[in-house]
């Protein structure tokens, strides 16, 4: 017997095959399918950076709708302020900098777009040919991997460079912006580490080419921090690893934000920029920008996220790597790239992502490459389960 059409569509997948698997509920690190407990090993989407549930979160979210549960874009309140200024902080106590709220990762990609060619007046963005940032048109539009090819792009404003993994000190990469004239290119956007294709760590000498061209033409450097952000690369944000060489204009942030409890996102723009929008229109704007509820959850995730840091992240991440190190024994297993609690294992087999989750573990698994990604406060415990489980999958 079939199984009757949901009404409505599973996304980024034909409707007659979508990868799926039934949830009815969830414990803190685990979803509960059919009465099996299912270990989230990668945040769900990268977002459950604490956890699929989290008192502190969702009791402030809950507190804050009793309060101002809503407010026009255009409202002042001391949350928005507090907020605002707490993340900037984070970001840096040293460079001065704003903060555009959004409501997603890809709406901070648009917007981050959207300044940059609104500030040097030119269209054209240089990005990573393998990269993704995000599903909206514009986002896609400076992506580079098979999603940006499913559907129509801006693709006339988009000039793409090989990334680390072929051009290690972005020599490459010089000569395409040279050879198309960055004369006519506002800036370049990158994901500071690439997370669903394949855990790309650059080296130094890649981000200080990278500034360096930036430099010499005066291009815009937009750095997405969507999924590294918020300690999962074992800083604060990916960038941190490079501060010494790298100078953002624009920062990009969403997904761990508000640990996923709340759509929320941000646009981190450094003061130089910012200026130009004191005596002209910011051409940005949203309906839920500043959300209240996103504000809080944010407000509380940040806080949580501080008492992760000072308590036993180092001591996840020591534990992370180690088990990581032992997979390599395994044939299959072909490469392992990581930082942080972020980690892709490259395999040749058969696999496929169901495989996982009749084992009774949530992965981001495509063409043979799998994204491990755990929560940031995920016990020793679960974490040793999960490895178990990929050391039985991956040695079978």
């Amino acid at each position: 017997m079939s199984k009757v059409k949901p009404p409505y569509f599973y996304s980024w997948s034909k409707q007659t095959s979508p990868l799926t698997f039934d949830v009815d509920s969830s414990t803190d690190f685990h979803y509960i399918s059919n009465n099996n407990k299912v270990l989230d090993f990668s945040s769900t989407s990268f977002q459950a950076s604490f956890g699929l549930k989290n008192a502190q979160i969702t009791d402030a979210i809950t507190q804050q709708s009793e309060v101002l549960p809503l407010a026009t874009p255009k409202a002042t309140f001391k949350l928005k302020d507090d907020v605002s200024i707490k993340l900037k902080n984070l970001i840096s106590k040293d460079i001065q900098g704003r903060i555009f709220w959004t409501s997603s990762g890809a709406e901070s990609i648009e917007n981050a777009l959207k300044i940059a060619r609104d500030f040097t007046g030119k269209d054209v963005i240089v990005s990573r040919q393998r990269s993704y940032h995000g599903a909206s048109l514009g986002a896609l539009s400076v992506g580079g991997d098979w999603r940006t090819q499913a559907v129509s792009t801006v693709d006339q404003w988009t000039l793409r460079i090989p990334g680390p993994e072929t051009d290690p000190e972005a020599k490459e990469a010089r000569k395409i912006i040279e050879g198309f004239g960055p004369e006519k290119i506002a800036g370049i956007c990158l994901e500071v580490i690439t997370g669903g294709n394949g855990v790309i760590v650059p080296g130094k000498k890649w981000y200080r080419e990278i500034q360096d061209i930036c430099d010499d033409y005066n291009l815009i450097l937009i750095l997405d921090e969507v999924i590294c952000g918020f300690g999962r690369t074992g800083n604060d944000f990916g960038f941190h690893h490079y501060q010494d060489v790298l100078k953002p204009d624009l920062i990009c942030m969403a997904k761990a934000i508000t640990g996923g409890f709340f759509p929320m996102g941000a646009v981190w723009v450094n003061e130089s920029l910012a200026l130009n929008y004191e005596h002209k229109v910011l051409p940005c704007g949203l309906t839920n920008y500043a959300h209240p509820l996103g504000l809080a959850a944010t407000n509380a995730t940040l806080n949580y996220y501080q008492e992760v840091k000072e308590n036993s992240l180092d001591k996840r991440i020591l534990f992370f790597n180690d088990h990581l190190s032992e997979l390599k024994n395994i044939s299959s297993v072909k490469e392992i790239r990581s930082i942080g609690l972020l980690a892709a294992i490259e395999i040749d087999s058969n696999l496929s992502w169901k495989d996982f989750i009749q084992k009774r573990i949530f992965v981001y698994f495509s063409n043979n490459i799998l994204i491990l990604a755990p929560a940031l406060n995920m016990p020793f415990v679960y974490l040793e389960e999960g490895f178990k489980k990929i050391n039985t999958i991956l040695g079978d």
